[in-house]
């Protein structure tokens, strides 16, 4: 399914961001830009349930995140 794929690709994003040769900024924008994308995929679909938690969960998380950092 295409978007637990584009879950998948944020959690990579996420655990990325706090590793070496990596722009810490960058990948919290990417991880919460591909989770925006995966929560509007499309009108007609609908996102199973636990998969649209761990969508809900993980932008609450991001934007704590970038609260934090003050962005």
């Amino acid at each position: 399914m295409y978007p637990i794929g584009q879950h998948e690709l944020a959690a990579i994003a996420w655990v990325q961001k706090d590793q070496l040769g990596f722009d810490h900024k960058a990948k919290v924008l990417e991880c919460e830009q591909l989770l925006e994308k995966t929560k509007n995929y499309g009108q007609d679909y609908l996102l199973d349930a636990r998969v649209s938690i761990k969508i809900q969960t993980g932008l609450i998380t991001v934007r704590r995140h970038k609260k934090i950092m003050g962005w």
